[in-house]
Formats: C-alpha cells, structure tokens, sequence
C-alpha cells in the first residue's frame, strides 16, 4: 500500500494476489481498529496515522507482535 495516499482495492488485491471481496473484509477489520482508511467513497483505502506508524518504524511493529502473539494469548489460553 502505497504511504502517499490511496489505491483502489482492486489494485490492492490484484498486487498481493488475493481476491478483492477478502482484501476489503480484512482491511474493514483492520479499519474498526483504527488501521487504514476508506476513500473515495469506499472505492480506496489508505494508511491512516496508526498504520503509517507500524509501517515506517519496526519497533512499533515488533512491539504490536508481541503483544498480540505472547501477551493476547497468554490472556485466553493454557499453555
């Protein structure tokens, strides 16, 4: 996803290789978590401050993994 503005989620998908019906069901999730933006009238998304963020700095993304793969699942499960 392009970090200067929008593209169309046909163009999303068909650049990673997946169906455009999933692209825009998993983006949506992402979206009521304050990652990326609809635009353009729900024909586009982008980044959103949150999502640029995790983009450009690797310790905001490795911090994010932890906390959803270690300290998410110790929460809900055994081990």
């Amino acid at each position: 996803m392009p970090l200067d503005g929008p593209i169309s989620y046909s163009e999303l998908a068909t650049t990673v290789g997946i169906d455009e019906v999933l692209a825009r069901r998993m983006l949506r999730v992402a979206m009521m978590h304050g990652l990326f933006e609809e635009t353009d009238g729900g024909r586009s998304v982008r980044h959103s401050a949150a999502s640029r963020i995790l983009h450009r700095e690797p310790d905001a993304m490795d911090t994010c993994g932890f906390l959803l793969e270690e300290m998410f699942v110790s929460q809900f499960f055994e081990r």
